[in-house]
């Protein structure tokens, strides 16, 4: 069966999102961040509100990879100057190895070079070994170090990557 990458226009949309980002992050970052952390973060940032918000006022895009009816990961990504942010790429631990990640980049790099963008550019955990490689991959280097307070006691320490188009 094929998938689709379906940009959100409903509410309805996007709680299947906020599902879909409650299983793969409680799935996915249990060996990388504490749990308080994983639920903090899906409240300030994976919630209807939070997405409707960034939509709203950031000008932010959100996708649903979907595969009939199945929500296999989903994306978002705005553009900031003369970059796109690639803010969010989940998928569902059944899904990873598939060429799915694939999909969305070259969805990313068209969506980019059809805005006349000159890259795309992350944020990804210092300590998360495994997307850091497929990011390097997928043509992205390390352009910079962050650390960002969120509030509530945590901060994000991570690198920014980059990819060139």
């Amino acid at each position: 069966m094929n998938t689709e990458l379906l940009e959100i226009t409903d509410r309805s949309q996007l709680q299947k999102l906020v599902e879909a980002a409650h299983e793969i992050w409680n799935e996915y970052y249990p060996y990388l961040l504490k749990p308080e952390k994983i639920r903090y973060m899906l409240e300030k940032f994976q919630t209807v509100e939070a997405m409707e918000r960034n939509i709203a006022e950031e000008g932010c895009r959100y996708f649903l990879l979907m595969q009939g009816e199945n929500v296999l990961g989903y994306l978002a990504i705005k553009p900031e100057g003369d970059k796109l942010f690639l803010s969010k790429a989940y998928l569902k631990k059944s899904v990873r190895g598939q060429g799915h990640f694939s999909r969305m980049m070259e969805f990313m790099e068209n969506a980019a070079r059809e805005q006349g963008l000159k890259s795309i550019y992350l944020t990804v955990n210092k300590g998360n070994a495994d997307s850091i490689a497929v990011y390097c991959k997928k043509g992205f280097h390390v352009a910079r170090e962050q650390v960002i307070d969120i509030g509530g006691g945590f901060v994000m320490d991570d690198y920014v990557m980059e990819k060139f188009l």
